[in-house]
């Protein structure tokens, strides 16, 4: 590194150039122009994408899924700080109230013709779906109950210190056997904390899918891999 380089925000040559956060170059696209014109265009009655997709079931079996993916508050985490590679900001906005919610669903079930020929429903949110800073707990429960009255099988996302016992319990409670997703990235804490500034450990990875596994909800894991 050269001295007086913008090129590095931190190292061991002395450098009279202030420090860059992390924080500060992750939320650098959300405030660009660009971004700021995409997330005031929208309609929060609106979901962000609705498709279809061939999906197989744990038994080995075929059977298709919808995706839904919501126009929401977003993520806790990115409020505070925010993943390296996350690009969800584009599909949230602060002013998404439950009635928004609520029409999206509606919305969704429209153009699918209320899930025709699908039993599998994914509920992305560009968060964590049962965090009540990010979602209405009403909206949450009405998700839950619907799909499950319904049978049908539904994933939602979450990062792993939001999968509480207190909360998981009461998923369990309104959806039994709820698929949860956890984007755990990478299984080294080093790459969590340095590369993807991912905000929690393995060992919450760990005690998230215990409880999980505790209230009989299942695990899905996501990975990133460099091809």
């Amino acid at each position: 590194m050269v001295e007086g380089s913008d090129s590095c925000s931190f190292g061991v040559i002395p450098s009279d150039n202030s420090p860059i956060k992390i924080h500060h170059l992750v939320k650098a696209p959300e405030n660009t122009p660009g971004s700021i014109r995409k997330r005031e265009s929208w309609d929060a009655k609106e979901p962000a994408v609705v498709y279809t997709t061939p999906e197989r079931l744990p038994d080995g079996s075929h059977c298709q899924a919808t995706t839904v993916i919501f126009r929401t508050r977003g993520c806790v985490w990115w409020w505070k700080s925010g993943c390296t590679f996350c690009g969800y900001f584009n599909d949230v906005r602060d002013d998404v109230t439950y009635d928004n919610l609520m029409a999206q669903w509606e919305d969704a079930k429209q153009q699918t013709n209320d899930f025709e020929g699908s039993e599998v429903i994914k509920i992305y949110t560009s968060g964590t779906f049962f965090e009540d800073r990010e979602n209405p707990p009403e909206w949450q429960e009405a998700i839950l109950r619907e799909t499950h009255e319904r049978g049908l099988r539904l994933i939602v996302e979450a990062r792993a210190e939001m999968c509480t016992p207190e909360k998981m319990a009461w998923v369990a409670e309104r959806h039994p056997g709820c698929v949860v997703a956890i984007g755990l990235e990478a299984y080294d804490n080093e790459v969590l904390k340095f590369h993807c500034n991912k905000g929690f450990s393995t060992k919450q990875w760990h005690r998230a899918v215990d409880t999980l596994r505790a209230n009989k909800l299942e695990v899905k894991t996501y990975l990133l891999f460099k091809p």
